[in-house]
């Protein structure tokens, strides 16, 4: 199981991948509140509101790499099993399932 990445405890990764931007915040009350101090940047910065919005947004990101990543994971699982019984059979395998024997 993957573990979980709250985007809103990270705000830094957040201004980095919606404006391309580093900063560093100061986190409160057990990580719920945040301030940037450091905005290294001409560019202005962004609303809170306009952070909150990315927020959501990257908690998405976040989400759909994680399921994705799962769904990777057991698939390889499942062609590995699979491979190991036709292995066994006597029976042919798809590339998918070789390449998962042999560690592609």
């Amino acid at each position: 199981m993957t573990t979980e990445i709250k985007a809103k405890y990270n705000v830094e990764q957040v201004v980095k991948w919606k404006w391309d931007i580093v900063c560093n915040c100061k986190y409160s009350n057990n990580a719920e509140t945040w301030e940037i101090y450091n905005w290294e940047s001409d560019t202005p910065q962004p609303s809170q509101s306009e952070i909150e919005t990315a927020i959501s947004e990257y908690q998405v990101v976040l989400d759909n790499k994680a399921t994705a990543d799962e769904e990777a994971k057991a698939k390889k699982e499942t062609d590995k099993a699979s491979a190991k019984a036709k292995l066994i059979a006597g029976e042919a395998m798809t590339e998918e399932e070789a390449n998962v024997l042999v560690g592609v």
